[in-house]
């Protein structure tokens, strides 16, 4: 399983968010492991994400916590 060392790993993905709204981002994988050999996790931060996806984001979280709290 490889650690932290993967810091340099830069990736463009999209991401589909649980309301199907899509963002286009470039992530950096900060952190790499395997669980019992059958699934590999990553650890990840946003390092370019427009102003409208990130605007996107909000509103996602913002109606998820209201979901979350009834």
């Amino acid at each position: 399983a490889l650690s932290s060392a993967a810091s340099d790993v830069y990736k463009r993905q999209i991401i589909t968010l649980a309301n199907k709204e899509s963002i286009a981002t470039v992530i950096e994988i900060v952190r790499k492991g395997n669980e019992q050999d059958k699934y590999t996790t990553y650890g990840c931060r946003f390092v370019g994400v427009s102003p409208e996806d990130r605007f996107k984001i909000n509103v996602y979280q913002i109606v998820d916590e209201a979901e979350k709290n009834k």
